[in-house]
Protein backbone atom coordinates (compact mmCIF):
# COMPACT_ATOMS: atom_id res chain seq x y z
CA UNK A 1 0.00 0.00 0.00
CA UNK A 2 2.81 2.41 0.92
CA UNK A 3 4.54 1.77 -2.41
CA UNK A 4 1.38 2.76 -4.33
CA UNK A 5 0.58 5.85 -2.27
CA UNK A 6 2.39 9.19 -2.12
CA UNK A 7 5.58 8.67 -0.10
CA UNK A 8 5.40 12.12 1.44
CA UNK A 9 2.07 11.16 3.06
CA UNK A 10 3.36 8.06 4.89
CA UNK A 11 3.36 8.40 8.68
CA UNK A 12 5.21 6.03 11.05
CA UNK A 13 5.33 5.53 14.81
CA UNK A 14 8.83 4.51 15.93
CA UNK A 15 10.49 3.34 19.10
CA UNK A 16 14.10 4.07 18.27
CA UNK A 17 14.84 2.21 15.04
CA UNK A 18 11.84 -0.07 15.46
CA UNK A 19 8.62 0.75 13.55
CA UNK A 20 5.53 0.17 15.70
CA UNK A 21 2.74 1.45 13.44
CA UNK A 22 2.02 3.38 10.30
CA UNK A 23 -0.57 4.74 7.89
CA UNK A 24 -0.90 6.75 4.68
CA UNK A 25 -2.75 10.04 4.30
CA UNK A 26 -4.70 10.55 1.06
CA UNK A 27 -5.91 14.14 0.58
CA UNK A 28 -9.05 14.42 -1.57
CA UNK A 29 -12.69 15.47 -1.36
CA UNK A 30 -16.02 13.75 -0.78
CA UNK A 31 -19.41 14.74 -2.18
CA UNK A 32 -22.23 15.53 0.22
CA UNK A 33 -25.42 17.16 -0.96
CA UNK A 34 -23.88 17.82 -4.38
CA UNK A 35 -20.83 19.65 -3.03
CA UNK A 36 -17.28 18.45 -2.45
CA UNK A 37 -16.10 18.64 1.17
CA UNK A 38 -12.36 18.48 1.86
CA UNK A 39 -11.63 14.96 3.04
CA UNK A 40 -8.45 13.37 4.39
CA UNK A 41 -8.49 9.68 3.52
CA UNK A 42 -6.58 7.44 5.90
CA UNK A 43 -5.40 4.13 4.47
CA UNK A 44 -2.99 1.31 5.11
CA UNK A 45 -3.34 1.56 8.89
CA UNK A 46 -1.17 -1.08 10.56
CA UNK A 47 -0.02 -1.70 14.13
CA UNK A 48 2.58 -4.42 14.51
CA UNK A 49 1.49 -7.30 16.77
CA UNK A 50 4.12 -6.63 19.43
CA UNK A 51 2.83 -3.03 19.79
CA UNK A 52 -0.86 -3.87 20.15
CA UNK A 53 -2.65 -3.32 23.42
CA UNK A 54 -0.37 -0.43 24.42
CA UNK A 55 -2.44 2.40 22.96
CA UNK A 56 -0.31 2.79 19.84
CA UNK A 57 -3.34 2.51 17.54
CA UNK A 58 -5.16 5.30 19.37
CA UNK A 59 -2.01 7.42 19.29
CA UNK A 60 -1.50 7.09 15.54
CA UNK A 61 -5.16 7.83 14.79
CA UNK A 62 -5.22 10.88 17.04
CA UNK A 63 -2.07 12.15 15.33
CA UNK A 64 -3.66 11.65 11.90
CA UNK A 65 -6.80 13.57 12.93
CA UNK A 66 -4.73 16.39 14.45
CA UNK A 67 -2.65 16.69 11.28
CA UNK A 68 -5.82 16.76 9.18
CA UNK A 69 -7.06 19.64 11.32
CA UNK A 70 -3.78 21.55 11.01
CA UNK A 71 -3.89 21.16 7.23
CA UNK A 72 -7.42 22.57 7.08
CA UNK A 73 -9.41 19.45 6.17
CA UNK A 74 -13.07 19.54 7.18
CA UNK A 75 -13.39 15.78 7.60
CA UNK A 76 -11.52 12.48 7.45
CA UNK A 77 -12.48 8.96 6.48
CA UNK A 78 -11.29 5.37 6.41
CA UNK A 79 -12.22 1.73 5.88
CA UNK A 80 -12.04 0.05 9.30
CA UNK A 81 -10.90 -3.49 9.97
CA UNK A 82 -12.47 -3.06 13.41
CA UNK A 83 -14.62 -0.31 14.91
CA UNK A 84 -13.58 0.39 18.55
CA UNK A 85 -10.20 2.05 17.97
CA UNK A 86 -11.61 4.34 15.29
CA UNK A 87 -14.71 5.21 17.27
CA UNK A 88 -12.40 6.26 20.10
CA UNK A 89 -10.89 8.74 17.62
CA UNK A 90 -14.30 10.23 16.72
CA UNK A 91 -15.08 8.17 13.60
CA UNK A 92 -18.48 6.61 12.97
CA UNK A 93 -20.02 4.42 10.28
CA UNK A 94 -21.28 6.61 7.44
CA UNK A 95 -21.69 4.40 4.39
CA UNK A 96 -20.74 1.17 2.67
CA UNK A 97 -19.41 -0.65 -0.34
CA UNK A 98 -21.83 -3.11 -1.89
CA UNK A 99 -21.31 -5.73 -4.56
CA UNK A 100 -23.85 -6.71 -7.20
CA UNK A 101 -23.49 -10.13 -8.85
CA UNK A 102 -25.16 -10.96 -12.17
CA UNK A 103 -25.11 -13.69 -14.78
CA UNK A 104 -24.49 -11.96 -18.09
CA UNK A 105 -27.02 -14.02 -20.06
CA UNK A 106 -29.79 -12.77 -17.71
CA UNK A 107 -29.13 -9.05 -18.25
CA UNK A 108 -32.13 -7.31 -19.84
CA UNK A 109 -33.03 -3.64 -19.78
CA UNK A 110 -36.50 -2.23 -19.19
CA UNK A 111 -36.78 -0.51 -22.58
CA UNK A 112 -35.75 -3.34 -24.90
CA UNK A 113 -37.47 -1.93 -27.99
CA UNK A 114 -35.17 1.10 -28.22
CA UNK A 115 -31.86 1.21 -30.07
CA UNK A 116 -28.64 1.13 -28.09
CA UNK A 117 -25.45 3.09 -28.77
CA UNK A 118 -22.17 1.46 -29.64
CA UNK A 119 -19.36 1.05 -27.13
CA UNK A 120 -15.67 1.48 -27.90
CA UNK A 121 -12.39 0.95 -26.07
CA UNK A 122 -10.83 4.03 -24.47
CA UNK A 123 -7.52 5.10 -25.96
CA UNK A 124 -4.58 6.09 -23.77
CA UNK A 125 -5.20 9.79 -24.47
CA UNK A 126 -8.87 9.82 -23.45
CA UNK A 127 -8.61 9.55 -19.67
CA UNK A 128 -9.76 13.15 -19.34
CA UNK A 129 -13.09 12.25 -20.99
CA UNK A 130 -13.73 9.60 -18.36
CA UNK A 131 -12.80 11.97 -15.56
CA UNK A 132 -15.20 14.62 -16.87
CA UNK A 133 -18.04 12.12 -17.07
CA UNK A 134 -17.39 11.05 -13.48
CA UNK A 135 -17.24 14.70 -12.37
CA UNK A 136 -20.79 15.15 -13.74
CA UNK A 137 -22.04 11.99 -12.04
CA UNK A 138 -20.35 11.96 -8.62
CA UNK A 139 -22.07 14.99 -7.03
CA UNK A 140 -25.40 13.17 -7.40
CA UNK A 141 -24.28 10.28 -5.18
CA UNK A 142 -23.63 11.03 -1.48
CA UNK A 143 -20.30 9.64 -0.30
CA UNK A 144 -18.60 9.54 -3.68
CA UNK A 145 -15.04 10.76 -3.81
CA UNK A 146 -13.74 13.83 -5.61
CA UNK A 147 -11.05 11.59 -7.05
CA UNK A 148 -7.38 12.49 -7.17
CA UNK A 149 -4.86 11.04 -9.63
CA UNK A 150 -3.97 8.42 -7.01
CA UNK A 151 -7.52 7.03 -7.02
CA UNK A 152 -7.83 7.18 -10.80
CA UNK A 153 -4.53 5.46 -11.52
CA UNK A 154 -4.69 2.77 -8.83
CA UNK A 155 -8.42 2.04 -8.55
CA UNK A 156 -9.93 2.75 -11.98
CA UNK A 157 -7.43 2.69 -14.83
CA UNK A 158 -5.46 0.06 -12.95
CA UNK A 159 -6.33 -2.10 -9.96
CA UNK A 160 -3.12 -2.77 -8.05
CA UNK A 161 -0.95 -4.44 -10.71
CA UNK A 162 -3.76 -5.35 -13.09
CA UNK A 163 -4.52 -3.06 -16.02
CA UNK A 164 -8.23 -2.51 -16.51
CA UNK A 165 -10.02 -1.91 -19.79
CA UNK A 166 -12.25 1.13 -19.99
CA UNK A 167 -15.05 1.25 -22.57
CA UNK A 168 -16.83 4.45 -23.60
CA UNK A 169 -20.19 5.57 -24.94
CA UNK A 170 -19.83 8.80 -26.85
CA UNK A 171 -22.17 11.69 -26.20
CA UNK A 172 -25.41 11.72 -28.14
CA UNK A 173 -24.80 15.23 -29.42
CA UNK A 174 -21.29 14.50 -30.66
CA UNK A 175 -18.34 16.59 -29.57
CA UNK A 176 -15.56 15.19 -27.44
CA UNK A 177 -17.66 14.15 -24.44
CA UNK A 178 -18.83 10.74 -23.30
CA UNK A 179 -22.18 9.84 -21.75
CA UNK A 180 -21.01 6.69 -20.02
CA UNK A 181 -18.15 4.31 -19.38
CA UNK A 182 -17.31 1.02 -17.71
CA UNK A 183 -13.95 -0.01 -16.24
CA UNK A 184 -13.38 -3.74 -15.85
CA UNK A 185 -10.95 -6.63 -15.77
CA UNK A 186 -11.57 -10.36 -16.11
CA UNK A 187 -10.88 -13.17 -13.68
CA UNK A 188 -11.60 -16.90 -13.46
CA UNK A 189 -14.51 -17.96 -11.24
CA UNK A 190 -14.39 -21.42 -9.70
CA UNK A 191 -18.04 -21.03 -8.70
CA UNK A 192 -19.27 -20.36 -12.25
CA UNK A 193 -16.47 -22.39 -13.85
CA UNK A 194 -15.82 -19.62 -16.29
CA UNK A 195 -14.53 -16.11 -16.79
CA UNK A 196 -16.26 -13.23 -15.02
CA UNK A 197 -15.99 -9.48 -15.44
CA UNK A 198 -14.97 -7.50 -12.35
CA UNK A 199 -16.49 -4.05 -12.85
CA UNK A 200 -14.77 -1.48 -10.67
CA UNK A 201 -16.56 1.59 -12.00
CA UNK A 202 -19.56 2.20 -14.26
CA UNK A 203 -21.26 5.51 -14.97
CA UNK A 204 -24.18 6.35 -17.25
CA UNK A 205 -25.28 9.96 -17.58
CA UNK A 206 -28.33 9.23 -19.73
CA UNK A 207 -30.88 6.39 -20.11
CA UNK A 208 -29.40 5.79 -23.58
CA UNK A 209 -25.93 5.28 -22.08
CA UNK A 210 -27.30 2.90 -19.42
CA UNK A 211 -28.96 0.75 -22.10
CA UNK A 212 -25.76 0.75 -24.12
CA UNK A 213 -23.55 -0.36 -21.24
CA UNK A 214 -25.92 -3.15 -20.19
CA UNK A 215 -26.22 -4.34 -23.80
CA UNK A 216 -22.44 -4.33 -24.12
CA UNK A 217 -22.01 -6.46 -21.00
CA UNK A 218 -24.85 -8.83 -21.92
CA UNK A 219 -23.36 -9.27 -25.39
CA UNK A 220 -20.40 -11.12 -23.88
CA UNK A 221 -22.51 -13.86 -22.26
CA UNK A 222 -20.93 -16.62 -24.37
CA UNK A 223 -17.41 -15.91 -23.09
CA UNK A 224 -18.09 -14.09 -19.81
CA UNK A 225 -20.32 -16.10 -17.48
CA UNK A 226 -21.04 -13.37 -14.93
CA UNK A 227 -20.04 -10.06 -13.50
CA UNK A 228 -19.29 -8.60 -10.10
CA UNK A 229 -19.79 -4.88 -9.73
CA UNK A 230 -18.83 -2.67 -6.80
CA UNK A 231 -21.75 -0.27 -6.66
CA UNK A 232 -24.44 0.78 -4.21
CA UNK A 233 -28.02 -0.21 -3.41
CA UNK A 234 -29.37 3.03 -4.92
CA UNK A 235 -27.34 3.06 -8.15
CA UNK A 236 -29.76 4.19 -10.88
CA UNK A 237 -28.34 1.69 -13.39
CA UNK A 238 -29.84 -1.12 -11.34
CA UNK A 239 -33.23 0.45 -11.98
CA UNK A 240 -32.59 0.25 -15.73
CA UNK A 241 -32.68 -3.55 -15.53
CA UNK A 242 -35.95 -5.21 -16.54
CA UNK A 243 -36.02 -7.48 -13.49
CA UNK A 244 -34.12 -8.17 -10.28
CA UNK A 245 -31.59 -10.52 -11.84
CA UNK A 246 -28.79 -9.48 -9.48
CA UNK A 247 -27.73 -10.34 -5.95
CA UNK A 248 -26.62 -7.46 -3.75
CA UNK A 249 -24.40 -7.89 -0.69
CA UNK A 250 -22.62 -5.53 1.67
CA UNK A 251 -18.84 -5.87 1.36
CA UNK A 252 -17.74 -3.46 4.07
CA UNK A 253 -18.55 -0.25 5.87
CA UNK A 254 -16.58 2.96 5.84
CA UNK A 255 -16.39 5.64 8.51
CA UNK A 256 -16.04 9.42 8.58
CA UNK A 257 -14.94 11.91 11.19
CA UNK A 258 -15.90 15.59 11.39
CA UNK A 259 -12.49 17.21 11.88
CA UNK A 260 -14.00 20.70 11.78
CA UNK A 261 -17.71 20.69 12.63
CA UNK A 262 -18.41 24.23 11.41
CA UNK A 263 -16.43 23.88 8.17
CA UNK A 264 -17.87 20.48 7.26
CA UNK A 265 -21.52 21.40 7.82
CA UNK A 266 -21.14 24.69 5.96
CA UNK A 267 -19.27 23.07 3.04
CA UNK A 268 -21.79 20.34 2.24
CA UNK A 269 -25.00 20.89 0.29
CA UNK A 270 -28.59 20.46 1.43
CA UNK A 271 -31.91 19.99 -0.29
CA UNK A 272 -33.11 23.39 -1.62
CA UNK A 273 -36.58 22.52 -0.36
CA UNK A 274 -35.46 22.25 3.28
CA UNK A 275 -35.31 25.28 5.56
CA UNK A 276 -35.03 25.43 9.33
CA UNK A 277 -32.92 26.12 12.37
CA UNK A 278 -31.84 23.96 15.28
CA UNK A 279 -29.32 24.37 18.10
CA UNK A 280 -27.05 21.40 18.76
CA UNK A 281 -24.66 20.89 21.65
CA UNK A 282 -21.67 18.89 20.36
CA UNK A 283 -19.60 17.06 22.97
CA UNK A 284 -16.94 14.38 23.32
CA UNK A 285 -14.22 15.79 21.05
CA UNK A 286 -10.62 16.46 22.07
CA UNK A 287 -10.63 19.19 19.39
CA UNK A 288 -12.18 21.75 21.70
CA UNK A 289 -13.23 24.12 18.92
CA UNK A 290 -15.80 21.50 17.83
CA UNK A 291 -17.46 21.25 21.24
CA UNK A 292 -20.16 23.61 22.41
CA UNK A 293 -23.58 24.77 21.27
CA UNK A 294 -24.01 25.49 17.56
CA UNK A 295 -26.91 27.21 15.84
CA UNK A 296 -27.41 25.40 12.50
CA UNK A 297 -29.57 27.25 9.98
CA UNK A 298 -30.32 25.61 6.63
CA UNK A 299 -31.89 27.40 3.67
CA UNK A 300 -31.44 27.72 -0.10
CA UNK A 301 -29.30 24.58 -0.27
CA UNK A 302 -26.68 25.73 2.23
CA UNK A 303 -26.05 26.03 5.96
CA UNK A 304 -24.58 28.61 8.31
CA UNK A 305 -23.29 27.77 11.78
CA UNK A 306 -22.76 30.11 14.70
CA UNK A 307 -21.52 29.42 18.21
CA UNK A 308 -24.20 30.38 20.71
CA UNK A 309 -24.64 30.33 24.47
CA UNK A 310 -27.26 28.46 26.42
CA UNK A 311 -28.47 24.87 26.17
CA UNK A 312 -28.92 23.20 22.80
CA UNK A 313 -32.22 21.73 21.67
CA UNK A 314 -30.29 18.57 20.71
CA UNK A 315 -27.20 17.11 22.36
CA UNK A 316 -24.97 14.95 20.12
CA UNK A 317 -21.62 13.20 20.52
CA UNK A 318 -19.21 14.27 17.79
CA UNK A 319 -19.06 10.78 16.26
CA UNK A 320 -22.86 10.47 16.21
CA UNK A 321 -23.01 13.80 14.40
CA UNK A 322 -20.66 12.36 11.75
CA UNK A 323 -23.11 9.58 10.93
CA UNK A 324 -26.04 12.02 10.95
CA UNK A 325 -24.07 14.41 8.70
CA UNK A 326 -23.73 11.60 6.15
CA UNK A 327 -27.41 10.74 6.24
CA UNK A 328 -26.43 7.18 7.13
CA UNK A 329 -28.07 7.30 10.57
CA UNK A 330 -30.95 9.59 11.38
CA UNK A 331 -30.87 11.45 14.68
CA UNK A 332 -33.82 9.29 15.72
CA UNK A 333 -31.70 6.16 15.21
CA UNK A 334 -28.78 7.71 17.09
CA UNK A 335 -31.10 8.20 20.06
CA UNK A 336 -31.06 4.43 20.50
CA UNK A 337 -27.27 4.48 20.85
CA UNK A 338 -27.48 7.04 23.64
CA UNK A 339 -25.26 9.47 21.70
CA UNK A 340 -28.05 11.90 20.73
CA UNK A 341 -30.79 13.33 22.90
CA UNK A 342 -33.31 16.11 22.47
CA UNK A 343 -36.98 16.98 22.05
CA UNK A 344 -38.99 15.40 19.26
CA UNK A 345 -39.52 18.61 17.26
CA UNK A 346 -35.80 19.48 17.18
CA UNK A 347 -34.89 15.89 16.28
CA UNK A 348 -37.39 16.01 13.41
CA UNK A 349 -35.85 19.24 12.05
CA UNK A 350 -32.37 17.73 12.22
CA UNK A 351 -33.62 14.61 10.41
CA UNK A 352 -35.03 16.75 7.58
CA UNK A 353 -31.79 18.69 7.17
CA UNK A 354 -29.62 15.63 6.53
CA UNK A 355 -32.11 13.28 4.86
CA UNK A 356 -30.90 11.62 1.66
CA UNK A 357 -30.16 8.34 -0.09
CA UNK A 358 -27.83 5.74 1.42
CA UNK A 359 -24.19 6.88 1.06
CA UNK A 360 -21.90 4.51 -0.84
CA UNK A 361 -18.76 4.45 -2.94
CA UNK A 362 -17.29 1.96 -5.38
CA UNK A 363 -13.59 2.34 -4.63
CA UNK A 364 -11.56 1.61 -1.52
CA UNK A 365 -8.62 3.74 -0.51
Amino acid sequence: FARRGPREEIRLVRDGDRVLAGLTLIPMGQFWGGRSVSHMGIGGVVVYPEARGAGVGKHVMRAAVDESARRGFAMAGLFPATWPVYRSAGFEVAGGRWKARLRTREIQTERRDESVPSVRLMSSGEKALVKRAYARWAPRAPGHMARTDYIWEHKVFRFHKATQRVYLIEGEEGGDGVDGYVALRTEWSDELKGTIAIVSDMVALTPRAARGLWAFLQGHWSIVAGMEWNCGPTHPMLGALRDRTFEMSLVEHWMVRLVDVKASLEARGYSPGVAGRVTVEVYGDWIESNNGVWSIEVRDGGATLASVSGPGEVRAHVRALASVFAGYATPAHALLDGLVEGDDAAIARLCAMFAGPTPWMSEIY
